[in-house]
């Protein structure tokens, strides 16, 4: 999959009540509540992004790192 930039706009803006008419906001992809990190590529990318520093030193820590390299990749852009 390609993470392609998009903005929420008036029509999205209903499925993110948090967010006013004023807000500009925009995401690479749509994470999916309550599904694990093999639902999407969106939801693996954040489940690797949000583990914690106890995983330095484990296995689990390579996938961190992929993470924050991706995202820094797409910000780069």
């Amino acid at each position: 999959m390609t993470f392609r930039l998009q903005k929420v706009d008036e029509l999205s803006l209903r499925d993110h009540y948090h967010l006013t008419d004023n807000d500009e906001c925009w995401y690479f992809g749509e994470y999916t509540a309550y599904k694990d990190w093999s639902f999407s590529e969106t939801n693996q990318l954040i489940k690797n992004l949000k583990k914690k520093m106890s995983v330095q030193g484990t296995n689990q820590w390579p996938y961190k790192l992929r993470a924050i390299e991706h995202v820094g990749d797409l910000l780069a852009v």
